[in-house]
């Protein structure tokens, strides 16, 4: 439960920092600095400054969570051009709509061109700053991948050692005694024998990202995991090379997670 509660929120940080800060930052600017000389007294419908500047803040903010959360699921940016037309859009509806509040607050009487015009640029000059500060939390940095480490293999009696770079592994195999290595090597898969168990592998690289049991009989390196592949309660992990490796019920949670 907690994971996933988790998971949700980074799945959706983006979302919830829009919703958030866009409201919060109109509420400041109007409450706090009384930005663009708003009328500090009554309004003609008799609600006072910070009434007024909660609810434009509560409103804007009702807005981009409908965009964000109902709305941009269902439209196609797939890039960079139609994210910033989309903001723009989003922006615009949530001038439109605090152009109405206001002539509430004020019966009408700013209910002309000029008015909803200077609203307009006000409101996007506003939005520029925390829609802005937004895409700066909520961007996923490239990843830096990780420096090459060496994973070496060891018999039982010492005499066979295999050294091999961690991305290379692809997974381990107990056959009675023995344990098969299965790696890459000059773009090959290859297959070492070697006298020992997985169990004696598992504690010396116990806690590792390249190894993980997934099976009795089975360790893989999950950086080279393809497709995850449940069916009828049945996990199956492909790892590519035509190798398709079970997963035992003991395991599955640890690959099903991985999957949501």
């Amino acid at each position: 439960m907690g994971h996933s509660i988790e998971k949700y929120f980074k799945k959706n940080l983006g979302k919830w920092l829009m919703t958030i800060l866009t409201g919060l930052f109109l509420f400041v600017v109007l409450f706090v600095y009384k930005g663009y000389n708003i009328q500090q007294g009554l309004s003609y419908s008799g609600h006072g400054l910070f009434f007024r500047s909660i609810c434009f803040g509560l409103l804007t903010s009702f807005i981009f969570y409908i965009h964000e959360f109902f709305l941009l699921p269902i439209m196609p940016l797939s890039n960079i051009r139609r994210k910033i037309l989309w903001v723009i859009w989003e922006v615009f509806m949530g001038a439109n709509f605090i152009f109405l509040l206001f002539n509430y607050f004020w019966n009408w009487t700013e209910w002309y061109w000029p008015s909803y015009f200077l609203l307009i640029r006000e409101y996007y000059l506003v939005m520029f700053f925390p829609i802005s500060f937004c895409w700066i939390l909520s961007r996923n940095p490239k990843p830096v991948p990780p420096k090459s480490k060496k994973l070496a293999f060891i018999s039982e009696n010492g005499k066979h050692k295999l050294q091999i770079k961690a991305e290379n592994l692809i997974y381990l195999k107990s056959e009675d005694n023995y344990v098969e290595i299965y790696y890459i090597s000059d773009g090959q898969l290859k297959c070492e024998l070697q006298r020992n168990s997985l169990k004696n592998i598992e504690q010396k690289y116990l806690g590792s990202p390249f190894l993980s049991r997934c099976h009795r009989s089975y360790m893989i390196n999950p950086a080279n995991i393809n497709q995850i592949i449940a069916t009828n309660r049945q996990i199956q992990l492909d790892l590519g090379y035509s190798k398709i490796i079970p997963v035992s019920k003991k395991y599955q949670s640890s690959f099903t997670s991985e999957e949501a």
